[in-house]
């Protein structure tokens, strides 16, 4: 994957759906919708609990197969370089390098922002972008969250489920972990036709080593930036909860 930006995903969303925990165990409320929405008593009837663990996965002998090699590349390459890139690098070059790799993904998000119709959003994001290259030392300090400035998080799955395209079957990527017909396609087209790096890789073989090489960076940072560990929930059930809890993350990624 020529586009650094989306490797970003590669835990982050595990870590996303473990913090998305408590609010599906304790899900007494409607979830908001946008504005414009009509009010919440003229809206269907909430889901029962058996309708919102029924997750569609036709493919779930192969999905767990890789969920288990995601497991041994985690514990056997991806861990001890997490480990090997922290006691290299202190904390301080650490934290640069993640804030530099961020412009990349608030210019995903600006594109896409612009695809949902929300230039208001977009332009936000845009001068989040300008105000770190310009006064945060080429974008590796990020003053713009520091003064206050509002960070959205969008890609292409998001984009495609805003305009109601429906998530589709279940998957598991390998080493990139869970998502879904819908959000796999959305990675594909933020990676090679939108993520600024990507593209320039697509036009120019020359760019292509840069590319590949955040690509790698950016795998490592957002591993040594994510505490979710495979198979230390405690639970026989972890792939389930797992494809539970990303399914209903997405389902509000889209909704905000």
């Amino acid at each position: 994957m020529s586009g650094g930006s989306r490797a970003r995903g590669l835990f982050g969303r595990l870590a996303g759906c473990l913090a998305a925990l408590a609010l599906v165990a304790a899900c007494s409320t409607p979830v908001p919708f946008r504005e414009g929405d009509p009010p919440l008593p003229d809206r269907p009837p909430e889901r029962t609990v058996a309708e919102m663990v029924d997750i569609y996965d036709p493919i779930e002998g192969i999905n767990r197969q890789v969920y288990a090699f995601n497991y041994e590349f985690d514990r056997i390459v991806f861990l001890p370089v997490v480990r090997t890139y922290k006691f290299i690098l202190p904390q301080v070059l650490r934290d640069r390098i993640n804030d530099f790799l961020a412009n990349f993904d608030d210019v995903v998000t600006a594109a896409n922002l612009l695809l949902q119709a929300r230039p208001g959003r977009a332009a936000q994001t845009l001068f989040r972008v300008g105000v770190n290259l310009g006064l945060g030392f080429f974008g590796t300090v990020d003053i713009a969250s520091a003064v206050g400035m509002v960070r959205y998080s969008e890609d292409f799955g998001q984009t495609l489920g805003y305009w109601g395209t429906t998530d589709g079957p279940y998957l598991v990527v390998p080493i990139l972990g869970p998502s879904n017909a819908r959000d796999a396609t959305g990675t594909v087209v933020d990676s090679f036709a939108i993520d600024p790096l990507g593209v320039l890789s697509n036009l120019n073989s020359d760019v292509s080593p840069y590319a590949w090489t955040r690509t790698g960076v950016n795998a490592v940072d957002t591993r040594a930036n994510t505490p979710f560990r495979y198979h230390e929930t405690g639970s026989p059930f972890e792939y389930d909860y797992v494809r539970l809890l990303y399914t209903r993350k997405r389902e509000l990624d889209i909704i905000r």
